[in-house]
């Protein structure tokens, strides 16, 4: 079923039109035949003239719909769909044709080991005279552009991010939330009594403090790599129970070698919730992610806050019911919480986009899969081993470590020492633990404000440093600063500079390292690396009652991370300078035809940096 024919135009040496009929091999369904043409392209210069003869000279007989534009190409094949951005680069010294395809059905064909954006595409190769076909369900241009979503699903978009906000979110927050519980709850515990009991010294204290990290870092990045393969459901769900029964083993703590030995074993557990962070990035791009990201990491502010709510209700009304002192029962109900909560988790959060079942129609799903590729979000996609060491070998990776360090350093001692730090103005242990919460909630506030202030302009950086200078003046404040209320005040400053940069920088970190493996390695490294700097974080915090050392070892770390972003913020923007002035050299144009953004990762000519 074919027809030859000679058409005159620019640079046209032959025209040919097949049917190619369901019953194809290469088709797994189909409602109806589809149209393609084969041309000669070496005379086209321009995207703009390629569609432009698109358009006017070939059309599928029996389809209205307009041809489309070129999308990108594949192993030396040009890919063209009807709803394509006109603008995309082509080479065409390495095009043998270029294929024009009317609207279909969704096709699949598992002969390609390219997973290939955009639903509704073809492929033609040349086999000496012959042409084959194959079709996919989906393509992802070489080029590393994103394909616009159309009028309808960006309609569809607007209630598909509803459900994300209120079904994901929520889901993963709490799962956090939990986390955060059992991470600082020491601190609410030492006031409590438990320092007094079992009688530990403030270097003690600071051991049990710092133990929970190195637990936590060792099985972070095998945490973070396993999501995909065991399930975020099931891991995270099975993270919160482990812990929460670890939890709340501690009631029956009676030295302090077994408390050191329960929080070694709290901080494994919540290592395998840490891939929470990278499996939010499979349902956000970018530009939505420090948001969300913000509501997810504001959960730790809430949790503080919370601590200090249930220290203050068990010493108010628990202190020595059963004979058990009131720390010990703020063990007992932050280990059950997250038991129960760990049901719901895993049986409403969703597997990966390319996996989900329930909850969106279909529609939805396929819009969540387009989303998710457009911003290299692929959560199908596997580690490859030999990537990682791209990652290792990026200076900017390094400087991501160096601020989320930097951060942690900062934040992990705030919320193991806060009710400490304000015992020492002089206030009951009742009133400090209740005084914890209002820091708790100026750091929320801040953490919403600032990552909106970020998402709506783009930038991260900037946010970063001038969140790292409001902290910076807080901790003068507390180390010059007598008085209570206003150290309390800087108290307050402190945590409303560091708790927002933390998902600031995760973000940031994620969307300079693109790629699977690449994002997948850096989201983990970086809290790995942060985490176990963090340690000596702790170790500064050893003179009650004004922590001097601590504070000054804090405040020189926030210096260190004001000149890093700054520099950092430099060296992304002279490398953006440098791909916009070299994107149409020949190494440009080679590293388009040879990889993707999976394999080169950032270092891909048309993959720009956010600054």
């Amino acid at each position: 079923m074919s027809a030859d024919r000679d058409r005159p135009g620019s640079g046209v040496e032959k025209f040919e039109r097949r049917t190619i009929l369901p019953e194809d091999s290469c088709f797994a369904t189909a409602r109806r035949p589809v149209w393609i043409s084969l041309v000669q392209t070496e005379h086209f210069a321009t995207v703009g003239h390629l569609a432009s003869f698109a358009r006017d000279l070939i059309r599928p007989e029996g389809d209205s719909s307009a041809i489309g534009t070129l999308s990108a190409a594949y192993q030396g094949v040009l890919l063209v769909s009807t709803s394509d951005t006109v603008g995309t680069r082509f080479n065409i010294n390495r095009l043998p044709g270029t294929l024009f395809a009317g609207k279909t059905t969704t096709f699949h064909s598992s002969s390609l080991d390219e997973i290939l954006l955009h639903s509704f595409l073809t492929i033609v190769k040349h086999h000496g005279k012959d042409v084959s076909l194959e079709t996919v369900e989906r393509a992802e241009g070489q080029t590393g552009l994103s394909i616009p979503l159309t009028e309808d699903e960006r309609r569809c978009e607007r209630k598909l991010k509803l459900k994300l906000d209120f079904i994901i979110l929520p889901l993963l927050s709490t799962v956090y939330f939990f986390a955060q519980m059992g991470r600082s709850d020491v601190g609410n515990a030492k006031i409590a009594g438990m320092d007094k009991e079992l009688h530990l010294s403030s270097r003690q204290y600071s051991n049990i403090a710092s133990i929970f990290n190195v637990g936590y870092l060792v099985f972070q990045l095998p945490g973070t790599l396993l999501v995909r393969r065991i399930g975020p459901s099931y891991q995270f769900g099975g993270a919160m129970m482990a812990w929460g029964m670890v939890t709340a083993c501690t009631v029956a703590v009676h030295s302090y070698a077994s408390l050191m030995v329960i929080r070694v074993f709290v901080g494994v557990c919540e290592a395998f919730v840490q891939g929470s962070v990278f499996y939010l990035s499979f349902w956000y791009p970018y530009n939505e992610l420090a948001t969300r990201g913000a509501i997810f990491f504001s959960t730790a502010a809430l949790a503080g806050a919370f601590n200090g709510l249930i220290a203050y209700g068990v010493e108010t009304d628990l202190q020595g019911a059963n004979s058990w002192s009131a720390w010990r029962w703020l063990f007992l109900i932050e280990g059950i919480l997250p038991i129960g909560w760990a049901f719901l988790v895993v049986t409403f959060l969703p597997p990966t986009p390319e996996k989900v079942k329930f909850f969106f129609s279909e529609d939805e799903k396929q819009l969540i899969v387009k989303r998710s590729r457009i911003a290299h979000n692929t959560g199908e996609s596997k580690i490859r081993p030999k990537l990682i060491m791209n990652v290792l070998l990026d200076p900017k990776f390094w400087m991501s470590v160096c601020i989320e360090s930097a951060t942690l350093f900062c934040l992990q001692s705030l919320s193991n020492f806060l009710p400490a730090i304000l015992y020492g103005f002089g206030w009951s242990t009742i009133k400090s633990q209740f005084m914890s919460v209002v820091v708790y909630a100026c750091a929320f506030v801040a953490i919403i404000f600032s990552a909106r202030v970020s998402d709506k302009t783009g930038r991260r950086g900037l946010v970063i440093i001038a969140n790292a200078t409001v902290a910076s003046l807080g901790y003068i404040l507390l180390l010059t600063l007598k008085q209570p209320a206003g150290r309390f005040a800087g108290a307050c400053i402190v945590a409303m500079g560091l708790y927002p940069n933390v998902v600031i920088n995760l973000t940031w970190a994620a969307s300079t390292n693109i790629g699977y493996t690449h994002r997948a390695t850096a989201t983990a490294l970086i809290n790995s690396i942060a985490q176990a700097v963090a340690i000596s974080g702790n170790q500064a915090y050893v003179d009650p009652p004004y922590y001097r050392h601590g504070h000054a070892a804090s405040l020189g770390m926030i210096g260190f991370e004001i000149v890093v972003a700054t520099t950092m913020l430099f060296v992304l923007k002279h490398e953006n300078e440098k791909k916009k002035r070299e994107q149409h050299s020949e190494k440009a144009e080679e590293v388009r035809g040879k990889y993707t953004i999976d394999d080169v990762g950032n270092r891909h000519p048309d993959y720009f940096f956010t600054l």
